[in-house]
């Protein structure tokens, strides 16, 4: 079994793969780091056995976006 700590790093990795390839917007880059992002985060939902598609419903799409955007409003950094 691989180490959650591994699979953080290879996904950090690959968020800076991001941050790289949305700087230069790179359209073609940005797409397949997107892909290696979901993949990175699906691998750690699989290790701790979470079902993502429920949680994301649960904590997104059972909500109006109103509902959403207030709690976006009260996050610290947009301020």
């Amino acid at each position: 079994m691989v180490g959650e700590m591994f699979l953080f790093s290879v996904l950090v990795e690959e968020i800076g793969e991001l941050a790289e390839a949305l700087r230069k917007k790179d359209k073609e880059r940005v797409s397949e780091e997107l892909a290696d992002f979901m993949f990175m985060v699906m691998s750690i939902a699989n290790q701790f056995e979470v079902d993502l598609e429920a949680r994301l419903v649960e904590k997104y799409l059972s909500k109006s976006l109103e509902e959403i955007s207030r709690s976006w409003r009260d996050v610290p950094w947009k301020r």
